[in-house]
């Protein structure tokens, strides 16, 4: 390579690296050079319903399904002979009320996961859960008439099987969705 090539080549070479050291300075503000960053700001506005996040606490959440018009839109899962909905599931309902303030033809239905049981105190603890559900929407700020309860369709999900973390997949409440337009 030739002299001059190579003296070009250095020359690029030097104004590259004193562009990216530029670049790479914080420019000084009004009040002097940039310092350390300051703590963190409010948390802003709540922005529209985003694809489903990572699983919960109990097991992933399954595929959207659809029973007579409802679909599956977010599962409650809880702990074995409990109907107080964990901290670590309580998201899901905040999701749901959102999404619903956002769409107002859309309702929501609350239905438990039938049990080959028909023991009372079986039922009663499903019961009990799927109104927890529905009093945990309503206290998020959904009215009423915009949820319904207990036999979606008529169809409820079998029970009796464990998922992949080896939960019992009767301990869960299902939110499903539909639009009424």
């Amino acid at each position: 390579m030739s002299t001059k090539k190579m003296l070009v080549l250095l020359g690029l070479l030097i104004i590259t690296a004193v562009l990216l050291t530029a670049c790479a300075t914080p420019e000084p503000g009004p009040e002097g050079p940039a310092g350390p960053a300051g703590p963190a700001g409010p948390q802003g506005p709540t922005g529209a319903m985003g694809a489903q996040g990572p699983t919960g606490s109990f097991a992933a959440q399954g595929p959207a399904r659809s029973v007579a018009g409802w679909t599956v839109y977010r599962e409650v899962w809880f702990e074995f002979d409990k109907a107080n909905i964990a901290s670590g599931e309580m998201y899901k309902v905040s999701e749901v009320a959102t999404y619903l303030k956002q769409n107002p033809s859309v309702r929501v239905g609350v239905d438990t996961f039938d049990d080959p049981s028909t023991d009372k105190y079986t039922q009663n603890l499903l019961q009990r859960r799927a109104d927890a559900v529905r009093d945990a929407l309503i206290n998020a700020g959904l009215p009423v008439e915009r949820i319904q309860q207990g036999g979606i369709a008529q169809t409820r999900y079998a029970c009796g099987e464990h998922n992949s973390n080896n939960y019992d997949v009767c301990r869960r409440v299902g939110m499903l969705i539909r639009n009424d337009n």
